[in-house]
């Protein structure tokens, strides 16, 4: 039987700060995707550092696999609590709870 050796991402949390050295010269002005500025998952391109889309699309990709998890989770949760035999009303609070608080984490 082959077992299948599931990839793990690089720890949480990311951050991003502008490429200075490395395979990267400074003078592109590259973002690199950083977990506590010592490995680097990505790299996203900002155009020599003068389009800000680049650090739009940056802090896009660090917030959306920071909060990944907490939102994976709320949504399980909300989905277990709302797929019982019953639903109280304890359960739709709680619910509304778990998903307010991962949508305000996600929202930054």
């Amino acid at each position: 039987m082959t077992t299948k050796t599931e990839a793990k991402h690089t720890e949480l949390p990311w951050n991003f700060e502008r490429a200075t050295s490395g395979f990267r010269k400074p003078d592109t002005g590259d973002l690199m995707i950083l977990n506590e500025g010592k490995i680097c998952p990505a790299i996203v391109w900002s155009w020599g550092g003068s389009d800000k889309t680049g650090n739009t699309n940056a802090a896009f990709i660090v917030r959306a696999c920071n909060n990944f998890e907490g939102l994976l989770e709320a949504c399980k949760a909300s989905l277990d609590a709302l797929t019982q035999n019953k639903t109280f009303a304890a359960d739709i609070d709680a619910v509304k709870i778990w998903l307010g608080a991962a949508i305000t984490k996600a929202e930054g």
